[in-house]
């Protein structure tokens, strides 16, 4: 329910079916599974289902990433930062191969 732009964006997969699909991953809510949402966490196997063929495809990826303060905190730690989503799913497109060029993203945190 708390999905920002849930209706826009499925009214854009609605006008453009052959161009965009929606994919849902939730990390922290109670959810009911179905095609295009998933709870849980970004993964590879998650992606190559969803993503059949990486060289034609464009991924638009927003979510947390590790932060500056995050990054300051681990180093007084000695410690490397724990990755958040934004490095989960950016390691995992990279690892089913999903050119770099084809990936736009937008974080926060």
């Amino acid at each position: 329910a708390d999905v920002i732009f849930r209706h826009q964006l499925a009214d854009l997969e609605r006008q453009h079916p052959e161009r965009l699909r929606v994919h849902h991953v939730i990390s922290r809510e109670a959810i009911d599974p179905g095609e295009r949402v998933r709870g849980g966490r970004v993964h590879a196997d998650l992606l190559r289902e969803w993503i059949p063929d990486p060289d034609a495809c464009m991924v638009f990826a927003c979510g947390p990433a590790v932060s500056v303060h995050d990054r300051v905190l681990a180093k007084e730690r000695n410690e490397k930062p724990a990755p958040r989503f934004m490095e989960t799913a950016l390691d995992a497109l990279h690892e089913i191969g999903v050119p770099p060029a084809r990936i736009r993203k937008e974080s926060y945190g």
